[in-house]
C-alpha cells in the first residue's frame, strides 16, 4: 500500500487495513507508519485472501484530526477459476 500525506504536516499515526464480505470483517489489520509532509511511504500487509466465493471489499481507513477517516476501497470479486476464463 501507498501511503500519500498531501498535508504541510509530517503524518504520524496507524493505517487500518479491512477485507470485507458484506457485513462481515474477514481480515483486519493495523500497522503504523510516518508519512512527510507531502510526500509518501510504502506500508507492506500479509492477506490471506478467503476461499469462499463472493464480491469482497479491500479497505484502508486513515484517521485524520476532524472528521471521519480518509478511506480507499477497492471491491473484487472471487471466483471460480473456471469462471475466471470467461471474463475479459
Amino acid at each position: 500500500m501507498i501511503v500519500i500525506n498531501d498535508e504541510p504536516e509530517d503524518f504520524s499515526g496507524s493505517i487500518r487495513l479491512l477485507l470485507k464480505q458484506g457485513d462481515r470483517e474477514v481480515v483486519v489489520d493495523e500497522a503504523n507508519c510516518l508519512v512527510p509532509a507531502v510526500g509518501a511511504t510504502r506500508l507492506f500487509f500479509a492477506v490471506s485472501i478467503p476461499k469462499d466465493l463472493g464480491i469482497y471489499e479491500l479497505i484502508s481507513e486513515l484517521p485524520v484530526p476532524q472528521g471521519e477517516p480518509v478511506r480507499s476501497v477497492r471491491q473484487f470479486p472471487m471466483l471460480r477459476s473456471s469462471d475466471n476464463k470467461t471474463r475479459p
